[in-house]
């Protein structure tokens, strides 16, 4: 899955991550043979989601700071959490974060065998109202969407003016 081979082979902290190679060979369609067309496995992928590490990795912090267990925590306890979560991502050395977010997505949004789904909290910040906060990760993701859309997908990006990005 793609999902546990990004993580696997760029989202550990450098002394747990895996090789590339792993990641290239275990996708759906081997990479390093890619000279076919319509030979993948119809599917969706994702880097990350609410429910798939980030939850987890939240309510981890949250029962680690405060010593209560899973789901006995008050709101603001729960803020708190957040905040430091926040915070744990723009750290070198992660502790709750997944490293290599943009080159996690880099991977994903330039296959074109796979559609992707972007988590919104790459996107933006999961402590604060809706689309407020631009996460520190927005503009490379923003970048690679557009990307995609011009080369991947065979559209056409343009400016506000209607200028070809």
């Amino acid at each position: 899955y793609i999902v546990q081979q990004l993580k696997f082979s760029l989202g550990q902290a450098p002394d747990k991550v895996d090789r590339m190679q792993r990641f290239k060979e275990w996708y759906l369609v081997d990479r390093s043979k890619d000279n076919t067309e319509n030979t993948a496995i119809p599917n969706y992928s994702f880097v990350r989601a609410h429910d798939a590490s980030v939850q987890e990795d939240i309510l981890q912090l949250i029962q680690d700071t405060t010593g209560k267990p899973w789901g006995v925590y008050t709101n603001e306890e729960l803020q708190q959490g957040l905040k430091d979560y926040m915070a744990d991502q723009k750290l070198t050395n992660k502790k709750y974060n997944r490293y290599n977010i943009p080159s996690s997505y880099a991977i994903l949004l330039t296959n074109k065998d796979t559609i992707p789904r972007v988590y919104y909290g790459d996107l933006y910040s999961d402590a604060g109202k809706y689309m407020a906060e631009k996460s520190i990760y927005f503009d490379a993701i923003d970048n690679l969407l557009k990307t995609r859309t011009k080369y991947v997908a065979g559209g056409q990006t343009l400016d506000v003016d209607g200028h070809d990005i």
